[in-house]
């Protein structure tokens, strides 16, 4: 079986210029998901795709393979499936590699749990479904707290609710992008479909507690992720 990581970093970032190249407690972002790929001992090949330049001498000097991605797959409109369908019919096209799961592995994501990828490929290799991600807990974010401004700056309730305790909230959650595996046929066959959908129809869950993944897409995710690293190996709790 081919398990095919694939390292997604688009250099024209908005919310944090060059985030994924952005230095972040001595090293580049994108080093941190190199290393925690180096780390598993199932992926077969990892690859980055990008089309930036910098990205590219940056990943190779780490010792990862580039895909060149096409302007198309790297303007702010671009879909991470049609990404990783680019990415996968290219190998099969140069090296005649054959891919049965795609691992996505976002180079924004400097925070991962240990051993996270090799624990959501092996879940995919028991249940053999079409899809595991890791999903984190939404926590206070709740639809059901949420609140709408109307005109006038009148609040509205997103959903009445008679839920007034956290603990009765039914459980939501979102996808925190730590690791989503998908097996390559359902990728190739929904094409052209939303994004979940495109993931498959038998999705499944590695639920994370919140803050075991940190995704930086702004100043505050950059200064956490960043305060974290600096302070791991001070103190075993973090």
């Amino acid at each position: 079986m081919n398990i095919l990581g694939v390292i997604t970093a688009r250099g024209n970032s908005k919310g944090v210029k060059n985030k994924n190249i952005k230095p972040l407690a001595g090293k580049p972002t994108i080093y941190y998901t190199i290393e925690a790929a180096k780390k598993s001992k199932l992926l077969t090949r990892l690859v980055c795709s990008t089309e930036d330049s910098k990205i590219a001498e940056i990943t190779k000097s780490y010792g990862v393979e580039v895909i060149k991605r096409p302007k198309a797959l790297a303007c702010d409109t671009a879909r991470i499936d049609d990404v990783l369908r680019h990415t996968v019919k290219f190998l099969e096209k140069r090296d005649k590699f054959t891919t049965d799961i795609v691992v996505l592995l976002y180079a924004n994501i400097p925070i991962r749990k240990e051993g996270i990828i090799d624990k959501t490929i092996s879940e995919f290799i028991k249940f053999n479904p079409d899809c595991v991600m890791t999903v984190s807990d939404i926590g206070q974010f709740h639809p059901n707290w949420l609140l709408k401004v109307e005109d006038e700056k009148r609040i509205d309730l997103y959903s009445p609710t008679t839920i007034y305790r956290r603990q009765d909230l039914p459980k939501y959650y979102y996808n925190d992008g730590s690791v989503v595996a998908v097996k390559k046929e359902a990728l190739m066959k929904n094409d052209g479909i939303s994004l979940y959908p495109a993931f498959g129809k038998d999705i499944r869950a590695i639920i994370q507690s919140q803050h075991e993944t940190i995704e930086i897409d702004n100043e505050y995710d950059y200064f956490l992720a960043e305060s974290i690293l600096n302070t791991r190996g001070k103190n075993e709790e973090i």
